[in-house]
C-alpha cells in the first residue's frame, strides 16, 4: 500500500501572540502554546495572569518550561519542510523559483552554492537524506547564483587573489594566479569589513562633527536673529520717539508762533485805532485853524484865540512797538545740528565702530571673563559650571512644586523672551492690583507701561553697569503675578551662564529656590552658615576652596527664587546681621545680610517674588526693581512658532487662539501660553507625549477657575484621553477639579491607567461630571467599587456609561456597584464587567439590579467571569422582570453547561424580555443546550436579533438545524443572526 504524503501546516505550529512559528515552546495547563519570550512579555505587561488563547485565568502564575517534545517536532519539521499547503508554495513574481520543477514551478527554500541551484523543499529532500550531498553548501534562496561561478571554468567563485584583487575559482588558482598571494574569501571579507569599518567610523565622526557644527551654527543664526530683533525693536521705539518729538517739537513751535503773530497783530490793531481816532481830531483842528486864519473878524480872532492855541494831548500810540522778525537764529542752529546729526545716522555702520565706542562697550558688557587665578578655584569653576550646564540643559515646564511631570524643552527652541521694565522701588506697592487683571485691559497696561512710564528691560542687561551712572548695580528684585515667567528667567540666566554667553562678569553663580530653604528649617538644624549653605546645595564645592571662591565676593551671584514660598519674614533690623560666611545663624538671615551687603559685600543678589510678597522686602536697599508683563503680542507668535517648529501648525494655532478672545487675552501669561499650545498640539497632532503636558495644562486650568476657558481648552467634543498613564494622587485630584469646575465631560479614558483606590475616591467628585468613563485594565479592586457606587448614587452624577473590564473587582465590588445601580440616582445604561473575577455569589446581586425598577441598564457585559450554571439562573430570574431593560447581555466564557439553557430559553420566551443580542460563545452548550435555545426562539415574544453560539461543542447537524431554524424565523418576518 502506497504511503500517503503528509502536508503539516505551519498554522498548527505559529504563536498566536507573534504569529510566527514557535520558538521555545511553552505549554500551559489549557493545552494552548506559546513562544517563551511572547508569553513571558505578555504578562509581565499584565496584571493578570491568563492564556492570551482560551483567555483562562491562572491565580498563581505558571512556571514556565520549554515544550522539549513539541521544540523537537518543530526542528525536524523546520529540516523536512513546514508548509502551508502545496497551492502556497508557487513562486511568485519576487520569489526564486526552483530549478528542478517543470511545470508549475515552486518557491525555492535553498540555493546550493555547490549545486549551482535552488531548490523548493521536495526536491531539497535529497540534501538531507543522501550521503552524498549532505556536505553541499546551502544558502537562503538566491537568484543570481550565475554571479558567483567563474566565467572561464563555471567553477563556484571561492578563493580571492589579493595579487590582482579578484575572487576566483579553484581551478584558477593553479591555471593563472599560481605563485600569487590568496586568501579564503570569508578570510579577505573580514579584513576588508575592518577597512569599511575604519571608513565607515570616519564618515560617521564628519557625519557627528558636521550636525554639532550645524546645530551651533543653527544657534548663532537664532542669536543673530534675536539680537538683530531686538536691536530694531529697541532704534524703531527711539525712531519712533525722536519722530514723535520732532513732530511735537514742530506743532509746539508752530503753536507758539501762531500765539505771538496773535498777539503782536492785536497790539498792531489797537495802536492803528488809537491813531485814527487822533488823526481825526487832528483833521478837525486843522480845519478849524484854517477857517480862523481866514476870518477877517479880528474880534473873533482875538477872542478865540487862547482856545485854539492850546495843542491837544499826544498820547503815546507812536511808542508802541510791534515785532515783525520771527525768525530765531538759535533755532536754525539746533536744528542744523540735528539735521547733521540724522545725516550720520543715515551714514552709520555696524562695522564702523570707533576705537572709543568699542572701549565704552568693553566697560558696559558683562561678557568679561571672572577674575579665578586659584588653579582650584579654577577647576571647581569649571566643575561648577560643567554641573550648571548639566541641570538647565533643557527648559523644565513644570506646573507646580512638587509635580513629578516635567516636559524637557530646548532653550534655543522655545524660549521667548519676556518683557521686563523697570519700576520704581516705591510703586511695588501700586502695581500689584494692576498685574491682576487679565485680556485686553492687561496688554493696554502692558504698552502704556513701556511707551509712557519706563524702558523695556532685557534679561541680558540685568547686572549691567550704565556708562552714564557710579553706581553698581549689585541688588535686584524682579517681581511678576504666578505663571508670569519668573522662573523661567532665572533658568535662562543659569543656561546662559554656564554656556558662556551671558554673564561672565561671575565665576559662580549659586540658585536658592525658597521652598527648599523651608526644609532646612527643622528641629535638628536651625541654624546654617553661609559656606555650609552652599556646600549642601553644590556637594562637589569643599571647603578649603569655597573659603576661598568668597574671598573675591564681586565675582558671585546669589539667586533666590520664590519669596511667596518662603515661610519666614525678612528682618531688616540691624542687630540681625551677619558679616562672617563661616559662622551659623537662621537661614533668613543669611539672605537679609546678603541684600543688606554686611555679608560678601560686593557680591550680587537677585530675588524673584510675587507682588503680594515684597512687603518682606526693604526695597530700599534694593539697586533695581523689574517687573515682569510677559509677552506683548509679538512674544505671542514668536512663541507660538517656537513651541510648534512647523510654521504651518504654527500658524494655524496662533489664528485659532486669536480669534478665540479669552484664549489671546490669557496668552500674556508665558504658562497659559504653554498651556494652551499644549492643548493645542493635542487637538492637532494628538502625540501620546501630549497626555502627560496635558496634567500640567489641567493644574493652570484648575488655578483659574474659568469654567467659560476650560471648556475651550478641552475642546468642543469635551473628551479626555488619559490612557497608558502615570497618574499620581495629585493627578487625579487636578483631573477631578478640572472635571467639577467644567461641570460637564463627554468620555474620559483612563484605560491600563493603574489606579488605587485613594485615587478613585479623588476622582469620585470629577467622575460624577462624565457621561462616559473608561477604565479598562486599571488595576481595580474590590475597594475601589464603593466610591464608584457612590459616583451612581450621586443626585447629580451624569454617568449612563462605565467601562470595568479587565479588573479583580470580584463579587463584593459587584455587590457595592450594585447598591448604586438600584438608587433611583442612577442613569447608568451600559456596564462593563468582563473578565473581573465574578462568580454566581454575584448573580443574585446583578439579577436585582436588573429587576429594579429604578435600572436604566441596557447593555450588561459580563464575559470571561466564571459564572457557571447556578449564577446563569440567577440572572436569568431578573432578565424575565417586567423591569427589566436590558437589550445586551454578554456571556462569551462563563463557564456556562446545557444545565442553564432552559432557564435562558425561558428568558427568551418572556413577554417582559427586551433581550435583542445574547452572546454565549466558549462555553460547553453542547446540542441539548442548542435545542433548548431554539425553542425560545420560536417563541412569539423573542425579540432577539443576534445569538453568538461558537465553540460551544455543538455538532454540524446541530448546526444545520440552527440555520434552518434562522431561515425559518425569517420567512415568517423576523431577522435573527446566529454565529456558530
Amino acid at each position: 500500500m502506497a504511503e500517503a504524503q503528509l502536508f503539516v501546516s505551519q498554522d498548527e505550529f505559529t504563536c498566536s501572540v507573534c504569529l510566527e512559528t514557535l520558538t521555545d515552546p511553552v505549554s500551559l495547563h489549557c493545552g494552548h502554546s506559546f513562544c517563551l519570550k511572547c508569553l513571558t512579555d505578555c504578562w509581565d505587561q499584565s496584571q493578570v495572569c491568563r492564556c492570551p488563547q482560551c483567555r483562562e485565568i491562572f491565580n498563581l502564575r505558571p512556571q514556565l518550561r520549554r515544550n522539549t517534545v513539541l521544540n523537537e517536532i518543530i526542528e525536524k519539521l523546520k529540516k523536512t519542510g513546514l508548509s502551508s499547503s502545496p497551492s502556497k508554495n508557487y513562486g511568485g513574481p519576487v520569489d526564486v523559483e526552483c530549478d528542478f520543477c517543470t511545470e508549475n514551478k515552486f518557491r525555492a527554500v535553498k540555493s546550493c552554492l555547490t549545486c549551482l541551484a535552488s531548490f523548493c523543499q521536495t526536491h531539497l529532500q535529497p540534501h538531507y537524506e543522501g550521503d552524498a550531498l549532505k556536505h553541499h553548501k546551502l544558502t537562503d534562496p538566491d537568484g543570481n547564483l550565475k554571479e558567483k561561478l567563474c566565467a572561464k571554468h563555471q567553477k563556484s567563485l571561492e578563493i580571492f587573489c589579493k595579487t590582482d584583487d579578484l575572487c576566483i575559482c579553484t581551478k584558477c588558482v593553479v591555471t593563472g594566479h599560481k605563485g600569487h598571494e590568496i586568501v579564503e574569501l570569508e578570510t579577505e571579507r573580514e579584513e576588508k569589513e575592518k577597512q569599511l569599518e575604519t571608513t565607515w567610523s570616519e564618515i560617521r565622526r564628519r557625519l557627528a562633527e558636521r550636525e554639532k557644527k550645524m546645530k551651533e551654527m543653527r544657534n548663532v543664526v537664532e542669536q543673530i536673529r534675536i539680537s538683530v530683533e531686538r536691536e530694531v525693536k529697541e532704534n524703531e521705539k527711539s525712531f519712533t520717539d525722536l519722530i514723535h518729538y520732532i513732530e511735537e517739537a514742530q506743532k509746539n513751535l508752530f503753536e507758539r508762533i501762531r500765539e505771538q503773530e496773535k498777539r503782536e497783530i492785536e497790539k498792531a490793531e489797537g495802536v492803528m485805532e488809537q491813531l485814527e481816532k487822533e488823526i481825526e481830531e487832528l483833521k478837525k483842528r486843522d480845519t478849524e485853524l484854517k477857517e480862523l486864519f481866514d476870518n477877517k473878524d479880528h474880534v473873533h480872532f482875538m477872542q478865540t484865540f487862547s482856545s485854539h492855541c492850546v495843542l491837544p494831548a499826544d498820547g503815546d500810540s507812536l511808542s508802541f512797538t510791534v515785532t515783525a522778525d520771527f525768525s530765531s537764529e538759535d533755532l536754525r542752529n539746533e536744528l542744523s545740528c540735528l539735521k547733521k546729526s540724522l545725516e550720520k545716522i543715515i551714514q552709520w555702520d555696524i562695522k564702523t565702530w570707533s576705537p572709543s565706542e568699542k572701549k565704552l562697550l568693553e566697560e558696559t558688557d558683562i561678557r568679561n571673563n571672572p577674575s579665578v587665578s586659584d588653579p582650584r578655584a579654577k577647576d571647581l569653576h569649571e566643575t561648577h559650571r560643567q554641573a550648571v550646564s548639566e541641570s538647565t540643559r533643557t527648559l523644565g515646564a513644570q506646573t507646580s512644586p512638587g509635580d513629578p511631570h516635567t516636559t524637557a524643552v530646548g532653550f534655543e527652541t522655545q524660549y521667548t523672551e519676556l518683557v521686563a521694565v523697570e519700576q520704581d522701588t516705591r510703586n511695588h506697592k501700586v502695581t500689584e492690583h494692576k498685574l491682576v487683571k487679565t485680556g485686553r485691559i492687561h496688554e493696554e497696561l502692558m504698552k502704556k507701561g513701556a511707551a509712557e512710564k519706563c524702558e523695556r528691560i532685557w534679561i541680558e542687561q540685568l547686572f549691567r553697569k550704565s556708562p552714564v551712572s557710579v553706581n553698581p548695580v549689585n541688588i535686584i528684585v524682579v517681581s511678576g503675578m504666578v505663571g508670569i515667567g519668573k522662573t523661567t528667567m532665572i533658568q535662562k540666566i543659569m543656561y546662559d551662564w554656564a554656556r558662556g554667553t551671558q554673564y561672565q562678569r561671575f565665576a559662580f553663580v549659586f540658585l536658592f529656590k525658597f521652598r527648599e530653604l523651608n526644609l532646612l528649617d527643622n528641629e535638628n538644624e536651625t541654624q546654617m552658615s553661609l559656606t555650609k549653605l552652599i556646600e549642601r546645595h553644590y556637594k562637589y564645592l569643599s571647603d578649603d576652596p569655597l573659603k576661598d571662591i568668597l574671598k573675591n565676593p564681586e565675582a558671585l551671584l546669589f539667586i533666590f527664587d520664590g519669596l511667596e514660598e518662603y515661610k519666614h519674614k525678612l528682618d531688616f533690623t540691624q542687630s540681625q546681621f551677619c558679616s562672617n560666611p563661616d559662622v551659623e545663624v537662621p537661614v533668613h538671615i543669611l539672605v537679609t545680610s546678603l541684600v543688606s551687603r554686611t555679608l560678601l559685600k560686593g557680591c550680587s543678589v537677585l530675588i524673584t517674588s510675587r507682588p503680594t510678597a515684597l512687603e518682606a522686602m526693604d526695597m530700599e536697599r534694593v539697586d533695581q526693581f523689574l517687573e515682569i508683563l510677559g509677552f506683548f503680542p509679538d512674544q505671542r507668535l514668536m512663541y507660538c512658532k517656537n513651541f510648534f517648529v512647523d510654521s504651518a501648525l504654527a500658524t494655524q494655532a496662533f489664528q485659532y487662539v486669536k480669534e478665540n478672545t479669552i484664549l489671546y487675552s490669557m496668552c500674556f501669561i508665558p504658562s497659559y501660553c504653554w498651556m494652551i499650545c499644549s492643548v493645542l498640539k493635542s487637538h492637532f497632532m494628538t502625540p501620546e507625549t501630549a497626555k502627560s503636558e496635558a496634567l500640567q495644562v489641567g493644574q493652570w486650568l484648575c488655578e483659574t477657575q474659568n469654567k467659560e476657558l476650560i471648556r475651550d481648552t478641552i475642546g468642543k467634543n469635551l473628551k479626555m484621553n488619559f490612557s497608558s498613564t502615570t497618574l499620581s494622587a495629585v493627578d487625579c485630584a487636578v483631573l477631578a477639579a478640572v472635571i467639577s469646575c467644567c461641570g460637564e465631560l463627554k468620555e474620559l479614558d483612563l484605560s491600563y491607567t493603574p489606579l488605587t483606590t485613594e485615587c478613585i475616591e479623588i476622582l469620585e467628585p470629577g467622575l460624577s461630571c462624565c457621561s462616559v468613563v473608561r477604565l479598562f485594565s486599571c488595576g481595580l479592586i474590590s475597594a475601589c467599587c464603593s466610591a464608584l457606587s457612590s459616583v451612581l448614587l450621586s443626585r447629580n452624577s451624569r454617568l449612563t456609561e462605565l467601562n470595568l473590564d479587565d479588573n479583580n473587582l470580584v463579587d463584593s465590588g459587584a455587590h457595592q456597584l450594585s447598591e448604586g445601580l438600584r438608587s433611583d440616582n442612577c442613569n447608568l445604561e451600559k456596564l462593563g464587567l468582563y473578565s473581573c473575577g465574578l462568580t454566581s455569589a454575584c448573580c443574585s446581586a446583578l439579577s436585582s439590579v436588573l429587576s429594579s425598577p429604578n435600572s436604566r441598564l441596557t447593555e450588561l457585559v459580563l464575559n470571561f467571569n466564571n459564572l457557571g450554571d447556578s449564577g446563569a439562573h440567577q440572572l436569568s430570574e431578573g432578565l424575565r422582570s417586567d423591569n427589566c431593560k436590558l437589550e445586551k447581555l454578554g456571556l462569551f466564557s462563563c463557564g456556562l453547561t446545557s444545565a442553564c439553557c432552559s432557564a435562558l430559553s425561558s428568558v427568551l420566551s418572556s413577554p417582559n424580555s427586551q433581550l435583542t443580542v445574547l452572546s454565549l460563545s466558549f462555553n460547553n452548550l453542547g446540542d441539548s443546550g442548542a435545542r433548548q435555545l431554539s425553542e425560545g426562539l420560536r417563541s412569539d415574544n423573542c425579540k432577539l436579533e443576534t445569538l453568538k453560539l461558537k465553540d460551544n461543542g455543538i455538532s454540524e447537524r446541530e448546526k444545520r438545524n440552527l440555520r434552518s431554524l434562522r431561515e425559518e424565523l425569517r420567512r415568517s418576518g423576523r431577522q435573527l443572526t446566529i454565529y456558530t
